[in-house]
This record gives C-alpha cells, sequence and structure tokens, in this order.
C-alpha cells in the first residue's frame, strides 16, 4: 500500500491543532487595504502574523510575509508594527524600498476573511489574503507565489469560494510553466 504525502500530514495535523486550540488560545484576523494591496494579521495571544500582497502588477513590489509577537497589544516582527485598538488594528507596514505605510486593519468574522498559507518542500511560500467586500457580498482577494522575498513572484487565485471560508482554501498558482492547483490552509498566529 502507497505511503500517503507526509505534507497531507502535516497540513490535517496543522488544521486539527487549529481548530482545537491548541498553540495561541484564540486567533483574530484583521484586513485592510492599502492602495490595491490587501494586508491581514492573524493574532494571537503571543504571536501574529501578517501578510501584504498587491495585485498583479505589484506583486514583487507589494508582497511581503511577517511574524512577530504580541505584547499587551503591541504587534511587532520584521519591521511590521501595530497598536490594538478595540475592533481595530491601527498598523504600520514596511515598504520594500524604504520607509513603512499607514493602514487601519479591521477585526473580519473568519466566515468573511482569512489569510490562507502553504510552504512547499522546496521552501516556497503560496499565500492569499480573502475578504468579502464591504456591501457586496463578493470575495476579494490578492495572493502570490515566491521563494524569495526577491525571487520570482506568481499570482495566486482561488479556484473557488462558497458562502463562507472554511479552513482550507483551493487557488491556482500561474507558475512560469503553467497553471498548478494547490490547497491552502487558513493561517494561525503561529503560521511560521
Amino acid at each position: 500500500m502507497p505511503r500517503p504525502d507526509r505534507r497531507w500530514c502535516f497540513a490535517g495535523l496543522a488544521a486539527l491543532l487549529a481548530v482545537l486550540g491548541c498553540g495561541d488560545d484564540v486567533t483574530h484576523v484583521h484586513v485592510g487595504q492599502i492602495g490595491e494591496s490587501l494586508v491581514a494579521a492573524v493574532i494571537g495571544d503571543e504571536t501574529f502574523v501578517a501578510y501584504r500582497c498587491g495585485d498583479l502588477d505589484t506583486l514583487a513590489d507589494d508582497t511581503a510575509w511577517f511574524a512577530g509577537g504580541v505584547v499587551d497589544g503591541e504587534l511587532e516582527g520584521a519591521g511590521f508594527t501595530a497598536t490594538l485598538r478595540g475592533e481595530s488594528l491601527d498598523a504600520r507596514v514596511p515598504l520594500r524600498e524604504g520607509g513603512e505605510v499607514p493602514v487601519t486593519l479591521a477585526r473580519t468574522p473568519e466566515d468573511d476573511a482569512g489569510l490562507f498559507s502553504d510552504i512547499d518542500a522546496d521552501g516556497c511560500r503560496t499565500a492569499l489574503v480573502i475578504r468579502r467586500a464591504p456591501g457586496a457580498g463578493e470575495f476579494a482577494s490578492r495572493g502570490a507565489h515566491f521563494c524569495a522575498e526577491d525571487g520570482v513572484f506568481s499570482q495566486v487565485t482561488p479556484v473557488s469560494v462558497g458562502d463562507v471560508l472554511g479552513d482550507t482554501l483551493e487557488v491556482e498558482v500561474a507558475l512560469p510553466g503553467g497553471p498548478e492547483r494547490r490547497t491552502l490552509i487558513r493561517a494561525v498566529a503561529t503560521t511560521p
């Protein structure tokens, strides 16, 4: 009998641990927009992850992954700094060319928004921010596949989205050799 692919085993374990609440006790997703870029932060009691991603024309300039710590409502990691203020997150997001830009991220129900990610066997990340457009009912997303912060960036789009978001999301990655489908897992505050 063939052995299952270990990535699926680890992905299943990570999803189960997230559902059971292992790791940080509670996580919240906050989403905002800087121009055409979407920004999401998943915040736990002691850690957070955040992701900024632009559209097809700005993937290389507007894509970055951040992770760090949370102390008394203050987030800091990889140049990303933010302060929790009730249901909002006032953040300062570093720019690749230097400097930073302020943005307010709104706490959003997980049915309506999420940060999804996966790291493949080569260490390349595929990530996607998705949120229901305010008042529109439709989902908007930004995603990229990249192997290094200064490498080649490929666009990622959801294959199909139901009425609410779950713990996984099927996406299509526009790789140079042709499109490839992947399943991403909802990020938690301890996602590497």
